[in-house]
C-alpha cells in the first residue's frame, strides 16, 4: 500500500515539474524586446509614442534575420534611414549560432558573433511590418518605359516647372546607358560597363541622386559595389567623391567581408572614368 501511494506521489510531482518546465519554454519563445530611444532624430524631430513603444518578439527577430541580406556601409549610409530607436538583444540563437544584435528602426541591423560585426538590411516587402521606417528607395517612383530594359526617373533638377528626366537603359551586353534630359533637351549620354546600374533619388546628403553600380561574378554574386553621389549645379552634373566596397577575404580571420574605400575625385560625370579608378585599387 505504501509503495502504491509513493508511486502516485512521485507521478504527481513529475507531472507538476513538466508543467513548470513547459511554461518556462513558452515564456522564452514569446519574449518581447522593447526599443530604447533617444529623444529626437538628427533633424530635430521628436520621437513619438509609437516609436518609443516599438518592440519585437523572438519570432519577429528570427523572421527579420531570414529576410535580411548583408549590405555595405555605403548601402547603409545612402539608402537606409537611421532612427534614434534601437532594440539590443544579446546572445540571440539563430541557425545554431549565437549573436549580439542591434536592430535599428530604419530596417537594418548589426550582428556580432564574437569575432566580427556584419550589417544586414531588410528591404523585402515583408520587412515593413517589423520596422519604424522602410529602406529609403523602397517606395521610389519610376515610370517604366514600354521596353523592359529602360527606366525613367522624373526629377526637378533645374528648379523650373518642367520635368527633368534621368533615363537608364540596359543594353543587355554588360553595359548600361545613362542619359539626362533637362528642360526637354538631352544634355548627357554616357555608357557604363557593369552588371547592374540603378538610380537612387531618395538621398539625404544634398546630392541630386546616386548612381549605384554593381559588378558580379559568373555565379551572379556581387563582389564590388560603387556608390556615386551626383550633384547638379550650373547646368552640369559633377562628383565630389565615390564610395567603393569590394568583397574579399580577411587575412586575420579568413572570413569573407566587404572592404570599403572612399575616393576623392572632383570631376564632372561626363569625364568620370570608372574603369581607370578601379584599376588603381
Amino acid at each position: 500500500m505504501r509503495l502504491y501511494l509513493l508511486t502516485i506521489l512521485m507521478f504527481f510531482i513529475t507531472c507538476k515539474g513538466q508543467d513548470k518546465e513547459e511554461k518556462v519554454v513558452t515564456k522564452t519563445k514569446s519574449e518581447i524586446h522593447v526599443a530604447k530611444c533617444e529623444n529626437q532624430y538628427s533633424t530635430g524631430q521628436k520621437v513619438n509614442e509609437h516609436e518609443r513603444n516599438w518592440s519585437l518578439s523572438n519570432d519577429d527577430i528570427s523572421q527579420i534575420l531570414k529576410l535580411s541580406s548583408e549590405i555595405t556601409e555605403q548601402d547603409l549610409h545612402y539608402t537606409y534611414p537611421k532612427t534614434p530607436c534601437n532594440i539590443d538583444v544579446n546572445n540571440f540563437s539563430y541557425n545554431g549560432r549565437n549573436y549580439d544584435l542591434q536592430i535599428n528602426g530604419g530596417s537594418y541591423l548589426t550582428t556580432f558573433d564574437g569575432k566580427e560585426t556584419k550589417i544586414f538590411g531588410c528591404d523585402a516587402r515583408e520587412c515593413q511590418k517589423y520596422f519604424l521606417m522602410e529602406k529609403e528607395d523602397m517606395e521610389e517612383k519610376t515610370s517604366e518605359n514600354t521596353e523592359e530594359n529602360k527606366s525613367i526617373h522624373e526629377l526637378n533638377l533645374n528648379q523650373k516647372n518642367s520635368v527633368d528626366k534621368i533615363i537608364v537603359t540596359n543594353n543587355n551586353d554588360s553595359t548600361f546607358t545613362f542619359s539626362a534630359e533637362i528642360d526637354g533637351r538631352e544634355v548627357l549620354n554616357k555608357d557604363f560597363e557593369c552588371d547592374n546600374l540603378v538610380i537612387n533619388t531618395k538621398t539625404k546628403n544634398g546630392q541630386s541622386f546616386n548612381i549605384e553600380i554593381t559588378y558580379s561574378d559568373q555565379y551572379h554574386n556581387a563582389f564590388r559595389k560603387i556608390v556615386i553621389p551626383i550633384f547638379y549645379k550650373n547646368q552640369d552634373f559633377y562628383i565630389e567623391k565615390l564610395f567603393i566596397a569590394t568583397k574579399g577575404t580577411n587575412a586575420k580571420t579568413g572570413n569573407e567581408e566587404w572592404f570599403n574605400k572612399e575616393i576623392d575625385d572632383r570631376t564632372t560625370l561626363e569625364n568620370l572614368n570608372i574603369i581607370q579608378i578601379i584599376d588603381t585599387l
